[in-house]
């Protein structure tokens, strides 16, 4: 007996392994929707619901979360409800696929008085996020823009949400 009694083996060997073996990590799938709100202009390029969307789902997968996405939805009319009713079917088809969350961009666009080609930002994004089983609101947060670095305005809004979701 090295250690005096025979139970104290056993209890270090169940130490040290507790301590080397890493404890899971619990992931949460999450599923984006970025919707585009204003007038359409031909010509005027909207490249920031991709640069959103991407930012968004870079942040939460590098946080060990289950990303996917719905298509981007382009309405003219301003939403006034929490969850429009374009979504409602993305919305379904998560719930459907056992989605934990579900994180709306809402990219609001001014009239563009731009050239034709150019690029407009949107002056205001909305970001909401709702877990699907119970179907509620966990978080919304309000930006205005345009920015000059826009990614970095993304990363830090998507940075903002992750600790809602570990409130669940």
């Amino acid at each position: 007996m090295i250690f005096g009694k025979p139970g104290v083996m056993s209890t270090l060997l169940y130490c040290f392994i507790g301590l080397a073996v890493p404890a899971p990590v619990f992931a949460y799938t999450v599923s984006f929707v970025v919707i585009e709100t204003g007038p359409v202009q031909d010509g005027v390029v909207r490249d920031s619901a991709n640069l959103w969307e991407n930012g968004l789902m870079d942040v939460f997968f590098n946080a060990g979360h289950i990303v996917s996405n719905a298509h981007t939805l382009r309405v003219t009319r301003e939403i006034l409800k929490d969850f429009p009713d374009e979504v409602q079917g993305d919305i379904d088809e998560a719930r459907q696929g056992g989605v934990d969350f579900f994180v709306m961009a809402l990219l609001d666009y001014p009239e563009a008085d731009k050239v034709p080609g150019t690029a407009v930002k949107p002056r205001q994004i909305l970001l909401r996020v709702f877990s699907v089983n119970p179907y509620q609101k966990v978080y919304e947060q309000k930006y205005s823009g345009p920015v000059r670095d826009e990614l970095t305005q993304v990363k830090s809004a998507a940075r903002s949400i992750l600790p809602h979701l570990r409130d669940r």
